[in-house]
């Protein structure tokens, strides 16, 4: 009996390791759920009738998407910046003027 016992009770041991494999958090689900929505207007019914593993997947997709499209779009950023920056004429040096060596021409 003994024996059952502890095999019962690593079978639970083992149930509830696979259970807490599967459990989401669900505030993350729907925040995943609306930048879905958000991003590719698609209706919240669609989204439940869709199986969950790809869900996922999509969500996956979309995320390397948009890392794509934040880094091209900073490293577009920093080239308009660089071309603006070459475009703006070089301002002269002050820091070393003195005034009082300043002698007006002579006429």
């Amino acid at each position: 009996m003994k024996i059952l016992l502890n095999n019962e009770e690593e079978l639970y041991k083992g149930d509830k390791l696979l259970f807490s494999l599967f459990q989401i958090d669900l505030s993350t689900l729907i925040k995943n759920k609306f930048e879905f929505m958000w991003q590719k207007g698609i209706q919240p019914s669609e989204l439940d009738r869709m199986e969950y593993w790809l869900f996922e997947e999509y969500i996956k997709l979309l995320n390397e998407r948009n890392k794509e499209e934040n880094d091209q779009q900073k490293k577009s950023g920093e080239e308009q910046q660089q071309m603006q920056s070459n475009m703006m004429p070089k301002m002269p040096n002050f820091s070393k003027f003195n005034p009082n060596s300043f002698k007006p021409p002579k006429m």
